[in-house]
């Protein structure tokens, strides 16, 4: 920091690579790797984890399981804990324990003056409150205290359509997050569009699919009820069973390595009415771009996921369309 300082050069915090646009252009900026900060404490009494700043969600689940605990862990197993937690963090446990922002016990940050602080509700207390969805720029977090939540197995997976059933399938999925749903169940409606290409399974391979997945950590009983209406839909596959903890982290297929991709989003109120007509064929791009991904009133980008760099198909293969709000 001190270096940076005296030659007038910002600094850059960064873990994993994750959401990297905000950095902006890097000239006059010294680029402050984490991803050695990989040490994890448990409690298991206090229920809470300490996590430094290159830790990845991963690393922090499987920790957590050994003690029959459960983290507020995104989407993406190799998402970083620090900054996925400092932009507000969704988890599919957040219907029920809310934001991980909002569930940090404290942190530990380097500030612009060089010095390492500790930040709680009784220390540093106006650092604290930024640091919990402020947007950044406050200091260099080494490491983040969090709360953790007795869960072990939750009831969870996906249900298949293909592609040409979408319009009925995301419509009932639509009807069910509109009704009395509690706060244990998140679901997320989507378009999968997966490349012709070697490296994907090929029972999937070239095809197109509308999939409902569910997370639930209530009675299974209450979830099969909830999902009757879709179910009845028949769809080609039904993954949902009950599973570990850690086996969350890779329910959404999010990719665990970097591919090229790109995203929009908008409220799911602005998707459009049901057509007389269902659709043929995967949704052409403007459709694709199209997605939505909202929880709770609130919007967040839906994410595009895409073919390797060595694969000669368009960069959007993979649609995403989701809604946490259950």
């Amino acid at each position: 920091m001190g270096y940076a300082a005296e030659r007038g050069l910002r600094i850059a915090a960064q873990g994993t690579g994750h959401n990297a646009g905000p950095l902006g252009a890097l000239n006059d900026t010294v680029l402050l790797r984490t991803d050695r900060m990989r040490g994890i404490r448990i409690d298991p009494v206090a229920r809470t984890a300490r996590a430094e700043a290159g830790v990845v969600w991963l690393d922090v689940v499987q920790a957590a399981a050994e003690h029959g605990l459960a983290a507020l862990a995104g989407s993406s197993p190799d998402v970083g804990v620090v900054g996925y937690t400092l932009g507000g963090g969704l988890s599919f446990l957040g219907r029920r324990y809310g934001l991980a922002a909002n569930n940090v016990v404290a942190a530990e940050v380097v500030t612009a003056d060089g010095r390492l602080v500790r930040a709680d509700r009784e220390h540093e207390t106006d650092l604290f409150w930024a640091l919990r969805g402020g947007g950044g720029s406050f200091g260099i977090v080494t490491a983040l205290e969090f709360r953790l939540f007795p869960h072990t197995r939750a009831y969870a997976g996906a249900l298949w359509y293909p592609i040409e059933r979408a319009s009925e399938v995301l419509h009932a999925w639509g009807e069910l997050t509109r009704g009395q749903v509690p706060d244990e169940l998140t679901t997320i409606g989507r378009l999968l569009n997966f490349p012709p290409i070697q490296q994907m399974p090929e029972p999937v391979r070239g095809k197109s699919f509308v999939i409902v997945e569910s997370y639930h950590t209530g009675d299974p009983a209450e979830a099969d009820a909830l999902f009757a209406p879709l179910r009845a839909l028949a769809p080609v596959n039904d993954t949902i069973t009950t599973v570990p903890m850690p086996a969350l982290s890779h329910l959404h297929m999010d990719p665990e390595q970097p591919v090229p991709g790109t995203g929009d989003g908008m409220m799911i109120d602005s998707c459009p009415p049901r057509r007389s007509t269902p659709s043929r064929g995967p949704p052409d791009r403007a459709r694709r771009s199209r997605c939505c991904r909202s929880r709770c009133g609130t919007s967040a980008a839906s994410s595009l996921a895409a073919a390797p760099a060595t694969a000669r198909w368009p960069a959007s293969t993979r649609t995403t369309c989701c809604s946490r709000s259950a």
